[in-house]
């Protein structure tokens, strides 16, 4: 299971990128949008602009950085800035080899701490320095980004990574409650991606491991249906 939820994580990254890319704009949840269009100045705004299409992730740390640096920056937009400059960064160097992305992560957070992104990267990072991409130490990161109203397009991604915690845990553990938290946060990988085929087919090994053999079997029926149609 370890070998197939680290194949499927390494695309994580890009894919929720892609999706920030397709809607051209990120950094504050939807719960500080409004006021975020009030403060950012143009330096911010340039810099949510940059992780659009075409993106050039250079430019995008470029344009980032004017707006971190610039003093009339408001603390919100300079979170916004810290993490889309974060985005950015985990697009080039999804391993963060040089621990730029977590520098920046906790810039963000200590600039603003409502910024849900921040905490989103910070929790989905596979550096050395946060003790392996499954490690427990991700859960409260990736609960604030939760919590925080996340932009719609990364909460699946959100839960997926919270599910690998829980799911990783449970098994070495032979703890069912951690187990029976990845199936619900399936649960809700699922609600927004119903035609991901992959996240049916986890489901359905973590309840026959759970031993609900009906519910293994439905989920099974339907990670090859949709397989065969994608």
């Amino acid at each position: 299971m370890l070998r197939r939820w680290s194949a499927a994580h390494r695309s994580t990254v890009s894919l929720a990128l892609r999706a920030v890319l397709a809607c051209g704009v990120v950094g504050a949840s939807a719960a500080v949008a409004d006021r975020a269009a009030g403060q950012d100045n143009d330096l911010v705004r340039q810099c949510q602009g940059a992780l659009g299409d075409p993106f050039d992730a250079d430019a995008a740390i470029a344009t980032c950085t004017r707006a971190i640096e610039y003093q009339g920056t408001s603390p919100h937009g300079r979170a916004v800035a810290y993490a889309s400059r974060a985005l950015a960064r985990q697009f080039k160097d999804p391993l963060d080899t040089n621990g730029l992305i977590l520098a920046d992560c906790d810039a963000a957070i200590a600039s603003d701490p409502s910024v849900a992104e921040a905490y989103f990267v910070r929790g989905t990072l596979m550096s050395a320095e946060r003790s392996g991409w499954a490690s427990q130490e991700r859960l409260p990161d990736l609960d604030h980004a939760i919590a925080l109203n996340l932009r719609a397009q990364f909460l699946p991604y959100a839960y997926a990574r919270r599910a690998v915690i829980h799911s990783m845990r449970g098994t070495r553990e032979k703890n069912n409650d951690q187990l029976r938290l990845a199936v619900r946060d399936l649960d809700e990988v699922i609600r927004l991606r119903p035609n991901d085929a992959f996240y049916y087919g986890e489901r359905a090994r973590i309840e026959k491991e759970l031993g609900d053999n009906a519910a293994a079997q439905d989920d099974f029926a339907t990670a090859r249906q949709l397989g065969a149609n994608q």
